[in-house]
């Protein structure tokens, strides 16, 4: 029962600052196109989970993150604190995201 489904086509600099997802129970991201200069060694254009958005008494760093690639599918617990790293450079980012679960029934 998915809930709802977007596409979001990010240019460099582009990020999005962590969030919960607060009308799923799991939640998801498939990667259409990515840059080609996006590697393992550098935190640009990653996918991180666990920073909250708000600052806290001990800085809480990301739990994880995952480097992008085209055909990839990310899911995860909607409550997780998703968010992207900027990246650089001409090339655009394009992924299908979505949330699952019943409405308005956050778990």
């Amino acid at each position: 029962m998915p809930h709802a489904s977007w596409s979001i086509q990010a240019a460099a600099a582009t990020y999005h600052e962590s969030h919960v997802h607060s009308k799923g129970w799991y939640s998801g991201t498939c990667y259409v196109d990515v840059p080609s200069q996006l590697t393992s060694t550098s935190a640009d254009g990653q996918l991180i989970f666990g920073e909250p958005p708000f600052e806290t008494k001990d800085k809480l760093s990301a739990e994880a993150q995952v480097l992008p690639a085209v055909g990839k599918l990310v899911l995860f617990p909607s409550y997780f604190w998703p968010g992207t790293r900027p990246f650089s450079g001409s090339e655009r980012r394009l992924v299908v995201a979505f949330d699952f679960g019943t409405p308005d029934c956050f778990v």
